[in-house]
């Protein structure tokens, strides 16, 4: 947001500093439009994968199965999302009772909540409240494309709506830009 409202106020800046026909308007609007749409494309690319729940499978409706021999007995809801790290360091749960936990451990070293007894977890057969940490080292660089891309791709909302004006019936404009303004908005929730 604060970076889509800098590049609308450098883009009016530089419009009314410089004064583009509007032809250049047009040709540096679908730049923007080509550089919006490769790094977008870019970051695609970009991105963690998703944590992964242990000791599950999948049903045969496609759901994700969380119930196993471990924990069957405990008769865990899936109302109540409250994921839990194994004592591996990698191994993510439902709940403390999708791993098969019998207690409320108290807090670790960093304040979070821990659960004890779990029988679906190896050797230490604890779980700390959250995800398991990932070493993913991505979010960054897409904040840095995602920023720079807004930035830019609104710079040219000024140079749409002169445009806009220019090449509307009078008696037409405000429909005109309510109509842009849902289309850029509409484009910039997708």
């Amino acid at each position: 947001m604060i970076t889509s409202a800098f590049g609308v106020i450098l883009g009016s800046v530089i419009i009314s500093k410089f004064r583009p026909k509007p032809k250049y308007l047009i040709i540096y609007m679908v730049s923007l439009n080509y550089f919006s749409c490769v790094s977008m494309s870019l970051m695609w690319y970009m991105g963690c994968d998703n944590p992964l729940m242990a000791d599950t499978g999948i049903m045969d409706n496609n759901k994700l199965d969380l119930t196993n021999g471990c924990n069957y007995d405990c008769k865990c809801t899936t109302r109540r999302f409250q994921p839990v790290c194994g004592s591996d360091g990698i191994s993510n749960y439902f709940s403390p009772c999708h791993a098969g936990c019998a207690y409320e451990n108290g807090t670790n070293s960093e304040g979070l909540p821990t659960f004890g007894g779990c029988k679906c977890v190896g050797y230490e057969q604890i779980v700390t409240k959250g995800y398991c940490k990932s070493n993913c080292s991505s979010f960054l660089p897409y904040m840095s494309v995602l920023g720079v891309e807004k930035m830019l791709s609104s710079t040219s909302r000024v140079g749409d709506t002169l445009i806009l004006l220019r090449c509307v019936e009078p008696k037409d404009k405000s429909f005109a830009l309510g109509l842009l303004a849902s289309i850029i908005n509409l484009m910039c929730e997708l």
